[in-house]
């Protein structure tokens, strides 16, 4: 975990592991202004690699760890704070469930100990990426489905009420392969974000959704050219639209693959679109809007930095335009 001020100047940094492969696939600012990050490791626990969550407070001190899981591999990918104080993680397991790996959805309160746990699959693999809160006190989860739908793989929603039962679940997709992974509440509903190969020759392409409250689309949108794109997060922004960050192979790309930014209007068209990056693979895992109305967006770079791969942090303005990096 790295804190840094506005102009990008080191305030802290901390990790966590032992002697495995340990990682963090999401954090998330709590109510009390520390941290939770959710992720996996094969350092500690009972099976192969099992999910960690980990909570700080505001200075990255460790509060406590828990680590989650059966014999197997599972990993956490998303997590939620709900309204009770506690959190609730989404993720897949090969543990639990009946098919070669499950969604995995459990809560836990606020010091870390299990409420209740669920799973929810088919016959071959699901896995849920991303988590968000409803208004009547449950969860919706966007996934990855191999058991259901008419791909290869398909999009999935499932929504589940606040113990952890499902209520519903809506696949997304075409023959090709269709994948979600963030989802964020907004106020029309949901804004879904991910990638798919069904609806452009089979050439990968960003996808966003905006979806009800029960599922049902508003508009779908995707984009993209003749390469390799697609988005890895979608949230809402404060002038009602929404900003999309992924990874790129279209547009004459610097390199392999750049850094793809699309603000969206609240109808899904798009109203601009950056890249950024250098000769190699670059990838935005995440992105926030910030108070003066600018971007901030943190993943992976293997252009810039010391190693094969490094953690890049970006900060650019309203239209996308870089600030730093």
């Amino acid at each position: 975990i790295i804190r840094l001020n506005s102009k990008a100047k080191k305030l802290w940094e901390t990790n966590f592991g032992g002697r495995g492969a340990d990682g963090s696939n999401y954090a998330h600012v709590t109510k009390d202004q520390g941290y939770i990050s959710v992720g996996y490791t094969n350092a500690y626990g009972s099976g192969k690699n099992d999910v960690w969550v980990i909570k700080t407070d505001f200075t990255g001190e460790k509060e406590w760890s828990k680590v989650y899981g059966g014999k197997l591999d599972d990993y956490g990918w998303g997590v939620t704070e709900s309204t009770d104080g506690g959190y609730v993680i989404v993720g897949e397991t090969f543990s639990f469930g009946q098919g070669q790996s499950d969604i995995y959805l459990f809560k836990i309160d606020s010091a870390g100990n299990k409420l209740w746990q669920t799973t929810f699959g088919g016959l071959g693999e699901d896995a849920g990426y991303s988590i968000a809160n409803t208004d009547d006190g449950g969860f919706i989860v966007a996934s990855q489905t191999r058991s259901y739908g008419k791909g290869g793989s398909d999009g999935m929603i499932v929504k589940f009420d606040k113990d952890g039962q499902k209520k519903w679940n809506k696949v997304f997709g075409g023959k090709g392969m269709d994948y979600f992974r963030s989802i964020a509440k907004n106020s029309y509903g949901f804004i879904v974000g991910g990638g798919t190969r069904s609806f452009n020759d089979g050439d990968s392409q960003g996808w966003a959704l905006l979806i009800d409250k029960d599922g049902f689309p508003i508009w779908e949108k995707t984009f993209g050219d003749n390469g390799e794109d697609g988005f890895s997060m979608i949230n809402p922004t404060k002038d009602n639209s929404f900003i999309g960050v992924g990874f790129s192979a279209s547009f004459f790309s610097k390199g392999l693959k750049d850094i793809l930014m699309v603000k969206i209007d609240s109808l899904g068209n798009k109203s601009w679109m950056q890249l950024h990056g250098g000769r190699n693979d670059d990838k935005a895992n995440a992105v926030y809007e910030c108070k003066d109305g600018g971007f901030i967006l943190t993943g992976e770079t293997n252009s810039f930095g010391k190693g094969k791969n490094d953690i890049f942090i970006l900060k650019t303005n309203q239209i996308g335009d870089k600030k730093w990096m």
